[in-house]
């Protein structure tokens, strides 16, 4: 049974799922503005020019308008785990006062016991995990980029968790401590209340990191809409694919070969390749944009797990207080 003065975090869900119908605009919308780009190469003369740039210039809109929402909701999001972590660390500062006072070796029920993932085993990876920075003028790094799986090996190896004999990529788990809940009696309880009345009374500094890191990712979408209002039809259409990838990612992420297999900037089309020459004048943008992807993806991967597991973590450690506090030794 809680205390009326104690507050959770509500629940947000800032998994890349959440932002589906935003999503399918965008994918629908570049692969009109792909193909509209394609005919303009077609045109016979200009009326004909005239239509389908205008056309195009529909869609860019429509584009850029799709990305402002995307933008607005990545930023909104950002806002409500900041405004909780204010609302949750004013709101329970004299019930953590109540808790310091009046829990200690000697009010915790010796019968005390509670289930818990083990946060603290990687909590200070959970609260400053190192990123490294995107090196766009580092040869050997964007190369390495490129394979996606050997990228995440070298630079989160840390984030492969191995449970039943299967090791995968699973930042989550290792951000709770383990894939299973452990059970921790009065004596285990003391050994961690320390740190654990330290992360809920000074939430809002030690989650500092993890607003930094959203701020970063929407430094990045901002730089993407203002490049896709100026850039040439074609190269817009690429940097488009910076942008989703914040969105294209389900609980398997896709890798870099599902992105050049499906790109929308890919073209079998024989014709085309004689027209332009043996080499594709947008080539370098294709690949730049595919490694910014990676980049991106892997990254915002790992932060949504942060916040979340973050909200967790808080709850579940004020529900862990309050149970000892309840069924305490009154004095």
């Amino acid at each position: 049974m809680f205390d009326n003065n104690v507050i959770l975090f509500e629940g947000i869900n800032y998994h890349p799922s959440s932002f589906d119908f935003i999503n399918s605009d965008l994918i629908k919308e570049t692969n009109i503005l792909y193909s509209h780009t394609m005919l303009l190469e077609f045109a016979n003369n200009s009326y004909e020019e005239r239509l389908i740039l205008e056309a195009i210039t529909d869609i860019k809109n429509s584009l850029i308008s799709a990305m402002q929402k995307l933008y607005e909701i990545i930023k909104n999001l950002n806002a409500k785990f900041q405004n909780f972590i204010t609302r949750l660390v004013s709101g329970n500062k004299k019930w953590i006062e109540k808790i310091k006072a009046e829990l200690d070796e000697n009010t915790i029920n010796d019968k005390f016991s509670y289930e818990i993932f083990p946060y603290w085993k990687n909590s200070s990876k959970l609260l400053s995990y190192k990123f490294p920075d995107f090196q766009e003028n580092n040869v050997d790094f964007l190369e390495e980029l490129k394979d996606e799986d050997k990228f995440k090996e070298k630079y989160f190896k840390d984030l492969f968790i191995t449970v039943d004999g299967k090791t995968t990529f699973d930042p989550k788990t290792f951000f709770r401590g383990s894939d299973k809940k452990v059970s921790i009696n009065k004596k285990e309880l003391l050994a961690h209340l320390k740190y654990i009345i330290t992360f809920v009374e000074n939430y809002s500094e030690l989650t500092r990191p993890i607003v930094d890191r959203n701020n970063k990712l929407l430094e990045i979408l901002n730089k993407g809409l203002s490049k896709i209002k100026t850039a040439p039809l074609k190269e817009s259409n690429m940097i488009l694919e910076t942008v989703l990838t914040l969105l294209e990612q389900g609980d398997k992420p896709i890798t870099t070969k599902d992105i050049d297999k499906n790109s929308i900037g890919d073209t079998k089309n024989p014709e085309q390749d004689k027209r332009i020459g043996e080499k594709d004048p947008n080539i370098d943008v294709k690949t730049e944009a595919t490694i910014r992807q990676t980049y991106n993806k892997i990254c915002y991967q790992i932060n949504s797990a942060r916040m979340m597991i973050a909200e967790e973590n808080y709850n579940s450690y004020v529900t862990l207080l309050n149970n000892a506090y309840t069924s305490r030794i009154k004095k």
